[in-house]
């Protein structure tokens, strides 16, 4: 943020912005979930969601910050605020961060302090290299590649469908708002779902419910039908982001959790930039964005299709 403070030129503006604050942003949830699969076992679902649920405040409530810094000054003015105050949180809240239990002597769950002589629930399971060798992690990342490939191009494109369709710009931002909402519950309430059920079967939830509202938007000529389609959408979109690192842990246990989840996120990161520019050039090919949503439903019924492979290929780390 403070970099892009400073830009001059647009090629500035892709490596400082696109580029490092990609990477940053893409890191830190990478170790905010790694630490807490270390931490939790019987409510990680829970955690993970309330954890996301914070970035969902944070993406609702920033532009609002980020206008009025805009509005006070300029836009320079408001990333160098913006940038300090980032670095101020996230160097304060680091200081109280431990990656696992067992650097306190405790235990995952309990706070009961541990038995050294007894493994560490933080080290158990699969290297990175072991677990890119079985089928598991293969099916894993075709589905989150899916999964993310259908949410973003949603995201970058419901707005323009809801105009195209003759609504205003404000109504447009109504849908979105509606979508991010829904997807704050969907965090929290599939979060726990996840304990309760496992977070593979969770995550079969959420993508059958993706199928069927794309289904249902491929068709939705009528604003109430918009209105109809974002807050079930959003509770799925929102609860699949909440059960991805649990169901990595779940899967693969925790010792290289922070590689493989990376690595996982890195296929929805393909996705998720594939998936808005093949939506956007169909939408200009045939002025219609009904073939983008149909083949968004049969990729979230593929995803589930994936999903349904899943099985857990070490230890008892908690449902996956």
């Amino acid at each position: 943020l403070l970099l892009t403070s400073r830009t001059s030129a647009l090629w500035q503006l892709y490596v400082f912005y696109g580029v490092v604050l990609g990477i940053g942003t893409s890191a830190f949830d990478v170790v905010i979930l790694s630490t807490i699969t270390r931490w939790f076992i019987k409510k990680r679902g829970i955690i993970t969601g309330v954890a996301k649920v914070g970035a969902g405040v944070g993406h609702m409530g920033m532009p609002l910050v980020a206008g009025a810094l805009v509005a006070s000054r300029d836009w320079r003015y408001a990333y160098v605020v913006l940038g300090v105050l980032a670095l101020v949180v996230i160097v304060a809240a680091s200081q109280f961060l431990k990656r696992d239990p067992a650097a306190m002597h405790l235990r995952p769950d309990d706070g009961v302090e541990a038995n050294l002589r007894e493994p560490q629930v933080s080290e158990v399971g699969l290297s990175l290299k072991q677990a890119t060798r079985r089928r598991q992690f293969w099916l894993l990342f075709a589905a989150y590649f899916t999964i993310v490939f259908t949410t973003y191009t949603i995201q970058v494109h419901i707005a323009p469908h809801a105009i195209d369709l003759g609504n205003s710009v404000t109504q447009a931002a109504g849908v979105l708002a509606i979508i991010g909402a829904a997807s704050t519950i969907g965090r929290l309430t599939m979060g726990k779902a996840g304990d309760a059920l496992g977070s593979r079967k969770a995550m079969m939830i959420c993508a059958g419910i993706l199928s069927v509202t794309l289904l249902w938007l491929a068709f939705a000529g009528e604003r109430w039908m918009l209105y109809v389609f974002a807050p079930v959408y959003g509770f799925a979109h929102g609860g699949s982001y909440s059960l991805i690192s649990p169901m990595v842990a779940g899967l693969f246990g925790t010792g290289s959790h922070g590689a493989i989840y990376g690595l996982i996120i890195f296929g929805g990161t393909i996705g998720g930039t594939i998936g808005p520019f093949l939506a956007g050039y169909v939408f200009d090919t045939t002025s219609s964005y009904r073939v983008v949503f149909l083949v968004l439903s049969v990729l979230a019924v593929a995803g589930l299709l994936l999903l349904t492979s899943l099985r857990q290929v070490t230890g008892k780390e908690g449902k996956a």
